[in-house]
């Protein structure tokens, strides 16, 4: 069998030993059946009709921009209660959000509602720039304590 599937494996031309060996194709089972173009294009059609009844209710959301006032969704109420802004977007559709307490979250783009309102942090000063580093910010700019724990770990910077 591995000597069938070694001979019948495509290697010049998109043709195995076999075929240029015998001058035809040999059958396997592993290679299946080679489809003909008209097979492939109504293959691709479906594929694209499908996509389209996938997609067709699905809109593009806007990109955040660092330092944006944002609401999070809550995870148990599914409520836009948590006043946040932007700190950088980690990923496509992934964004980091500081809260008005000062946690630091992750967050996907469907659980983060822009708004209109103003950023009003409740915690101390000397925890403003702890996460200078992750936004940007050099040290020199920061009015970071030295005594200041971080709130979380480099991992994301």
């Amino acid at each position: 069998m591995t000597l069938l599937i070694y001979r019948s494996t495509p290697i010049i031309d998109g043709k195995s030993q076999a075929e240029i060996l015998n001058n035809g194709r040999m059958a396997d089972r592993c290679h299946g059946n080679r489809f003909s173009q008209s097979f492939e294009r109504a293959i691709m059609e479906r594929k694209l009709k499908q996509k389209q009844y996938y997609n067709r209710n699905t809109t593009e959301q806007s990109q955040l921009s660092t330092g944006q006032t944002v609401r999070l969704r809550d995870q148990n109420d599914k409520t836009w209660d948590t006043r946040s802004k932007v700190l950088n977007q980690v990923a496509p559709r992934s964004y980091l959000v500081q809260t008005e307490g000062g946690k630091i979250y992750r967050r996907h783009r469907k659980d983060i509602l822009q708004c209109n309102e103003q950023f009003i942090p409740t915690y101390g000063d000397n925890h403003c720039n702890v996460m200078s580093g992750l936004i940007g910010i050099s040290s020199q700019e920061s009015s970071h304590d030295e005594n200041t724990q971080p709130l979380m770990s480099d991992k994301y910077g």
